[in-house]
């Protein structure tokens, strides 16, 4: 989704750099941080993902939760 569109899915969390990626799962945040614009970056990030990861300390609160508050 857009953040410029949607500002207030972020919460408290500001955003600088361009592309940022959130990638969440039912426990928490997994990546949150920008990457460069390459579909291979994007599918080693993914395909590096399971889990085990552990979850990242700074990110926007659930995305479940913040949508139901748009």
């Amino acid at each position: 989704m857009d953040i410029e569109e949607n500002p207030e899915l972020l919460g408290d969390e500001d955003v600088e750099n361009f592309p940022t990626l959130l990638i969440q799962d039912q426990r928490g945040s997994l990546f949150f941080g920008t990457l460069l614009p390459h579909i291979s970056h994007l599918e080693r990030l993914i395909s590096s993902l399971d889990k085990d990861s552990p979850l990242v300390e700074q990110s926007p609160g659930a995305l479940l939760d913040l949508l139901g508050d748009a």
